[in-house]
C-alpha cells in the first residue's frame, strides 16, 4: 500500500503548488469539475464557469473515502453542507454552485476563458505588497491543515483497496460495459509531469516576455459505476497573471 501515500502525495502537491504560487491563479471550468478537478479548482483564486457544469466530490460513491475534498470544502462551506456533499457524493449543477460561493463568475461557455484571463488581469494589477500579504494569508488558513488532512486521506485509501471497496466497484463497472458491449476510454494523466509544468510556469524568470501564462491544460476522461456521465472536466485550465 507503500504506492497509495507515492501517489496521492504527488497529486496533493498539485495544490500546494497552486497555493504557494505568489501570482493570481484562476480555474477556467468547462464541462464537469469532480473530485481532482474539483479540489484544483477550490485552490485557486477564482473559479470562472459556464451554466451547464457540474462540480462536486463523488469520490464516496467509487469506494474512496472523500477526506482531502471535505478538506478545501470546509475552507469554503459550512459543516452541514460539507457533510451532504461529502456523504453523498452529489454533483453540484452550476446555479447551486455560484449560489454557494464555490463559482465566482457565470458566463457563456464560450467566454469562461476570456473571462478568466480579464479577472487574473485585474489582480495583477492590484498594489504588489498588498497583494501578496493578502494572498499569503490566506495560504496559511488553507494549509494549516493540510498534513493532518494528507495523513488521514492516506490512511482511508489505503484500508479501503485493502478491504477491496474500490475495485469492487471498478470491477462492477467494467463488467457491466463489457456486457453491454460498451469500450471503455481510460486516460492516464501523470500527476507528477502536471506539477512539473506548473512549477516550471511559476517559476522567476518563465515566460520572460510574457504578462499571461496558461499554466495547466489536461484531457481526463474517468467514469464511475454509479453513474454514466464524465465526473472529470473534458478540458480545465489553470491561468496565471505575470505580476509586472
Amino acid at each position: 500500500m507503500a504506492e497509495i501515500e507515492e501517489w496521492f502525495g504527488t497529486v496533493c502537491n498539485i495544490y500546494k503548488q497552486i497555493l504557494l504560487t505568489e501570482k493570481p491563479v484562476i480555474a477556467a471550468l468547462n464541462g464537469v469539475a469532480a473530485g481532482g478537478g474539483f479540489q484544483i479548482a477550490l485552490v485557486s483564486d477564482q473559479r470562472v464557469a459556464h451554466p451547464g457544469i457540474k462540480m462536486g466530490q463523488p469520490e464516496i460513491n467509487a469506494g474512496i473515502p472523500s477526506i482531502m475534498g471535505s478538506y478545501w470544502m470546509s475552507l469554503h462551506l459550512g459543516w452541514s453542507k460539507n457533510q451532504e456533499l461529502s456523504m453523498t457524493g452529489r454533483l453540484l449543477e452550476a446555479k447551486e454552485a455560484k449560489s454557494l460561493g464555490l463559482i465566482n463568475h457565470l458566463v457563456a461557455r464560450d467566454q469562461v476563458v476570456s473571462k478568466a484571463y480579464e479577472v487574473a488581469r485585474s489582480f495583477s494589477e492590484k498594489p504588489s505588497v498588498a497583494w501578496k500579504r493578502t494572498k499569503a494569508r490566506f495560504r496559511e488558513i488553507a494549509l494549516s491543515g493540510f498534513d493532518e488532512a494528507f495523513r488521514a486521506g492516506v490512511l482511508g485509501q489505503q484500508e479501503a483497496y485493502a478491504k477491496g471497496e474500490p475495485q469492487a466497484v471498478i470491477g462492477a463497472f467494467l463488467g457491466k460495459k463489457k456486457t453491454n458491449n460498451t469500450n471503455v476510454s481510460r486516460t492516464r494523466i501523470d500527476p507528477g509531469f502536471v506539477v512539473r509544468g506548473i512549477s516550471r510556469a511559476l517559476s522567476p524568470g518563465s515566460a520572460a516576455g510574457e504578462r499571461v501564462s496558461v499554466i495547466g491544460k489536461a484531457l481526463i476522461q474517468a467514469r464511475f459505476a454509479h453513474r454514466e456521465e464524465f465526473l472529470a472536466p473534458p478540458q480545465s485550465q489553470c491561468i496565471a497573471v505575470k505580476r509586472q
